[in-house]
């Protein structure tokens, strides 16, 4: 029995994977995506499937296809790669959790309060709405780390195959332009005939141009979870985002996960490439802090990035610095997307520290990584 790796493109996506007499035995699959890291864009890879056959397994043959995509994302170019993993799995691999998960509950008698204002029409998502949607939506998320990009080809929210099952999104309009809009499904109970349906009504996402919309957005949330009876509605949705503030009036209750080891994940692929693509944001930082002088050398197992600000203005170089910080890149990604803190990292015993990095803290602030439910693979 004789196995053979190999790579192989099928439309937009790469595979590579194992065979066996001519047959795939396991693969990994990977979409390649524009993704922001605050308002700077870089290429990230997509490891949207990882599958071996049941009498395969524990042959390392998946082991062996995720490092074959992990040269193949390098010398492709790209800068970071993501994945939603089991726990404990792709962290040999370089993976590190990096996407906080975020819901927000309220009772559906209090969310009917929301005014219901008359200026506002509401009426089922279309796909006349996707360019009025999308244009919202890069609005909403311009320094948003971790959404991807949505392009012109971008299908929208598609309603679902199942008999019954509720439209997927809806709109406000005013005076004949789309402000507003707000995206739910109802998870389905895993029976093959659909016979019975949901037990949450879960909000996926929520755009709006300015916050005078929201008490009509919530309004049509209640009155829709009413209509079906729920008792609640559930919103997954990061906390800073503007709609989640509102919402606190009502008796929100918040629950954050940080997974561990776990779902939502990252690596970097290329250290280079990736501080060059996010040179701008990181100088927008600087700007934000007024920082006029610093120097911070990173160093991982993928090369030393030196950052110096001279003046106010931030370079970025390869080379040493007199201030340094020795750390793994899985670390450094959660960094770098701000699923934790400089503080914090600097308590684990792979990270070692000489002399003032400051600036590393102006460079990477904590915040809310995120990627909306309907963008993840």
């Amino acid at each position: 029995m004789t196995v053979v790796f190999r790579g192989r493109d099928e439309k937009e996506v790469h595979y590579e994977e194992a065979l066996i007499d001519g047959k795939s035995v396991s693969y990994v699959r990977l979409v390649s995506y524009e993704m922001r890291i605050g308002s700077s864009i870089v290429r990230m890879g997509g490891v949207a499937g990882v599958e071996t056959k049941k009498e395969h397994r524990m042959k390392g043959y998946a082991r062996r296809c995720m490092t074959r995509i992990i040269k193949y994302m390098f010398d492709e170019g790209y800068d970071v790669s993501m994945l939603f993993g089991i726990p404990n799995f792709y962290t040999k691999f370089g993976y590190a959790s990096c996407l906080p998960e975020h819901i927000l509950t309220l009772n559906t008698r209090d969310a009917e309060e929301a005014q219901r204002r008359s200026e506002y029409t509401v009426r089922d998502f279309t796909e006349e709405d996707i360019e009025s949607v999308l244009r919202i939506y890069h609005d909403n998320n311009r320094r948003r780390t971790c959404t991807v990009l949505r392009g012109k080809d971008w299908k929208g929210f598609r309603p679902s195959r199942r008999p019954g099952y509720p439209p997927p999104a809806f709109v406000l309009e005013k005076e004949g332009r789309v402000v507003a809009y707000a995206a739910f499904h109802r998870s389905m109970d895993p029976d093959e005939r659909y016979e019975r349906y949901d037990y949450e009504f879960l909000v996926t996402e929520v755009g709006a141009e300015n916050s005078h919309s929201f008490s009509t957005v919530l309004n049509e949330l209640a009155s829709r979870a009413l209509e079906r009876r729920f008792g609640q509605i559930r919103l997954s949705i990061p906390f800073d985002h503007p709609f989640a503030e509102y919402c606190h009036r009502f008796g929100a209750e918040l629950r954050i996960k940080y997974p561990k080891n776990g779902g939502g994940m990252m690596r970097i692929i290329n250290q280079k490439t990736l501080f060059e693509k996010i040179k701008e944001e990181l100088q927008l930082r600087i700007d934000e802090s007024n920082l006029k002088e610093g120097e911070v050398e990173v160093k991982t197992e993928l090369g030393s990035t030196l950052f110096t600000v001279e003046g106010g203005r931030l370079e970025v170089t390869e080379g040493k610095g007199r201030n340094r910080i020795d750390l793994p890149q899985s670390i450094l990604t959660q960094l770098v997307v701000g699923y934790r803190s400089v503080e914090d990292a600097i308590n684990e015993d792979k990270v070692h520290v000489k002399g003032n990095i400051r600036l590393l803290k102006v460079l990477f602030p904590k915040s809310f990584p995120y990627i909306w439910r309907i963008d993840r693979f």
